[in-house]
């Protein structure tokens, strides 16, 4: 997980950036067996990108090639600092996370902010028509829906037969209310067409570790 912190009146020129010429190209990178998606908050202009490895060795593999760390300075054209990294366990899936970040105070994610996790299960031969749909409809209604203060984007998993959906809430009161809301809910539903049993849903605070809070919903 890492943070691209710009100019804010340069937003969509580094969102346009982020997305061509990394997400595009690591969703095509499949020999680093890694995923990886954005989350926007063009307040606090900032960019949190987050790449969750399938194993150790595949993270340090890929940090040990020269040519792939200089790409990653490339496409940080904002970053006025140097970055650390951590890694730890997300979810308790196995799957290693980096977390590269400014050592000065990150915005984003700010302590207490709640993080919805939702696995999706879905028939395996159906990947590609699920992902399109996911795309389509969750992360493009999630970027609307500026009324609940989210934001949201996808794991891939299409090894595991899975989409991952993310979505962090700048605060406890509007998870509460987006959840009480049956319109929310039943929307919701109608977005995972393809799963062949209940997502399973926590919730995590973020801090500098994730501390889980609710385990299912």
């Amino acid at each position: 997980m890492y943070v691209h912190r710009f100019k804010k009146d340069r937003w969509k020129e580094a969102r346009a950036t982020f997305q061509s010429r990394f997400y595009r190209e690591i969703k095509n990178d499949t020999k680093d067996f890694r995923d990886s998606f954005i989350l926007e908050n063009p307040e606090e202009a900032e960019i949190l990108g987050v790449t969750i490895w399938r194993s150790k060795k595949d993270l340090d593999d890929w940090q040990q090639q020269p040519e792939r760390a200089k790409h990653l300075k490339e496409l940080d054209d904002y970053r006025s600092q140097p970055f650390e990294a951590k890694r730890f366990d997300l979810l308790g899936m196995g799957s290693e996370v980096a977390i590269r970040r400014h050592h000065k105070p990150v915005l984003i994610p700010k302590p207490g902010t709640l993080v919805e996790v939702t696995t999706n299960f879905f028939d395996k031969a159906r990947w590609k028509e699920a992902r399109d749909t996911f795309e389509r409809e969750i992360v493009h209604q999630a970027r609307k829906d500026e009324k609940d203060v989210r934001d949201s984007f996808f794991l891939e998993r299409p090894q595991e037969g899975e989409v991952i959906t993310v979505t962090v809430w700048r605060s406890a009161k509007a998870l509460e209310e987006w959840t009480k809301n049956p319109a929310s809910a039943k929307e919701a539903k109608q977005f995972d067409r393809f799963r062949s049993r209940p997502a399973e849903v926590k919730q995590f605070r973020v801090l500098d570790e994730i501390e889980e809070l609710v385990q299912h919903r």
